[in-house]
């Protein structure tokens, strides 16, 4: 798992450096700096808001915006997605090894700190995702 975030950590800085250099923002928002958690969308209204109405992305600059975007923030993406069920897998394995109940897994859910790594299940007796 620990490859997984070295990877997403890499993409992610890979593709703010790129911005920085290739789309000429100066200083990049939060969201720019975790494209891997963004969709292509965000990207491009996060980097024209940046670049400013007199500096606008030109189609070509759009097109190689989102050549760079599928070369490292998907994958990276897709190594968050793989790091998030390796992370399920684990829990699964620790309550099961713990021999908890369906009521005592709603009650840990219920009780968790709100800065939880991973999401609760959508099926824990009410626990919200």
């Amino acid at each position: 798992m620990g490859d997984c975030i070295d990877g997403v950590q890499k993409a992610d800085q890979a593709f703010a450096d790129w911005l920085h250099t290739e789309m000429e923002i100066e200083k990049l928002p939060r969201l720019l700096q975790t494209a891997s958690l963004q969709d292509f969308n965000a990207i491009v209204a996060s980097v024209r808001k940046s670049r400013g109405k007199k500096n606008p992305i030109t189609p070509a600059g759009l097109k190689a915006l989102r050549d760079g975007f599928n070369e490292t923030s998907l994958p990276a993406s897709k190594l968050r997605q793989q790091a998030k069920q390796l992370e399920w897998q684990l829990a699964l394995l620790v309550n099961q090894a713990f021999g908890l109940t369906v009521e005592e897994e709603s009650l840990l859910w219920k009780t968790a700190p709100p800065r939880m790594p991973i999401m609760p299940p959508s099926s824990a007796n009410g626990a919200t995702t």
